[in-house]
């Protein structure tokens, strides 16, 4: 019985080491999956991936973000403006299911992205809840992260999107751009796991926006 106590406290760091490989190594293939991602079943097949890790791993953050980032992804394939709400509820849920997901910038930029684009189904009605939401949750994840890139992208579709009535600025949309593009060239990378979406689309919008 001795032995059989000291061979499990020997075996138990070498599992546990195991089981973290196997998390890093499919959410690498999930990851990267994402890079190339560009069509719906591309992002069914990814949240569904996502959704599996994160019922394995539950203790785990990024699952529970990529899925709620894929959900993001593939509300812009369907024109139904309840299915478009459907998946960012969907969205909005997973983040909140992170343990102290308010002191996580990552998931707070990604709420605001939620909640600007809650806003854009119907500005008119939604504006006052949602817009207030999206400053909020901006605010917060800049306020634990000033150099988080994607909080920046996001602000700037904000301020370029919203009427200058209501607080929108060209402007201030260009300088979150800028900020966003300056940490994404020292940052940005294509290994890991951590939240890398945003350097492209950054480029695009300076191009298109900006000048």
């Amino acid at each position: 019985m001795k032995k059989l106590i000291i061979l499990l406290i020997v075996l138990l760091p070498v599992v546990g080491v195991a089981q973290e490989s196997k998390f890093n190594t499919e959410m690498n293939s999930l990851v990267k999956g994402l890079d190339t991602a560009n069509k719906q079943p591309m992002f069914v097949d990814l949240l569904n991936g996502f959704y599996r890790v994160s019922e394995m791993e539950k203790e785990e953050w990024l699952p529970k973000y990529y899925a709620a980032y894929c959900n993001i992804r593939l509300s812009t394939f369907s024109q139904d403006p309840d299915k478009i709400d459907e998946y960012l509820d969907k969205a909005m849920s997973l983040c909140k299911e992170v343990e102290d997901y308010t002191s996580n910038s990552e998931i707070l930029a990604i709420m605001g992205r939620i909640a600007f684009m809650k806003t854009s189904l119907d500005p008119m009605t939604r504006g006052p809840k949602y817009s207030t939401m999206t400053k909020e949750f901006l605010n917060e994840a800049l306020a634990i992260n000033p150099k988080n890139p994607r909080a920046h992208l996001i602000y700037s579709q904000y301020y370029y999107y919203t009427p200058e009535f209501f607080g929108g600025d060209k402007e201030t949309s260009c300088a979150h751009l800028e900020k966003s593009k300056n940490v994404f060239a020292v940052q940005n990378s294509k290994d890991g796991i951590d939240p890398r979406w945003g350097a492209n689309l950054t480029d695009i919008l300076i191009k298109t926006n900006c000048n």
